[in-house]
């Protein structure tokens, strides 16, 4: 985030604001049941209000990630699924945002056509190449991400497309269920 002057995307755990401003806009908007992607839509209003956000790489947060596999997957669908709704309010952030790869976005699309040309190949067997080809594709995308991490840990960098297939799927769930909340929402009112 240290590219860009000004950002338009914070997390509340790492953030700070200027309390007549977060009164202004009012806080968080209470559509969003639980605690998340609550502060990705007020960041993003803040953004669409002119307000100017930096981030600081000098400041020291903590925060608690999960440590098992299951707890990390279930994160990162549940944050994709209050994220479509985020983005559905500022429609103009599911391009680009200051915070997300565009990458991430890509990767996203791949656990479906891997999975769905797997089964295709299943009952026709010429359209194999294509799995291999998305699987291939896929593992391109986590090059960048595989050398930084193995620099640092040889083994986590090995395995990290594994990894990061597995929370491309969970949030490619996510945004599903993220779109059907929507769906449902708008025929309820």
């Amino acid at each position: 985030m240290q590219k860009d002057r000004y950002i338009d995307f914070i997390d509340t755990y790492s953030a700070g604001f200027k309390k007549d401003i977060f009164l202004e806009i009012r806080g968080y908007d209470t559509e969003f049941p639980v605690a998340c992607a609550e502060d990705v839509e007020l960041s993003f209003r803040l953004s669409k209000k002119g307000h100017k956000m930096v981030f600081n790489p000098a400041a020291v947060v903590y925060h608690i990630h999960p440590y098992r596999l299951k707890d990390y997957l279930k994160k990162k669908y549940k944050f994709a699924y209050w994220r479509i709704v985020a983005v559905k309010k500022n429609p103009g952030k599911i391009i680009k945002d200051s915070h997300t790869p565009q990458v991430m976005k890509l990767q996203v699309l791949f656990p479906p056509a891997v999975l769905g040309s797997g089964l295709l190949a299943i009952a026709y067997n010429s359209l194999m190449p294509f799995l291999f080809l998305f699987i291939f594709a896929f593992i391109l995308t986590t090059i960048p991400f595989a050398v930084r991490t193995g620099k640092k840990d040889l083994m986590v960098g090995l395995m990290s497309p594994a990894f990061l297939f597995l929370r491309s799927l969970f949030q490619f769930l996510g945004i599903l269920g993220g779109i059907t909340y929507i769906f449902k929402s708008s025929f309820s009112k």
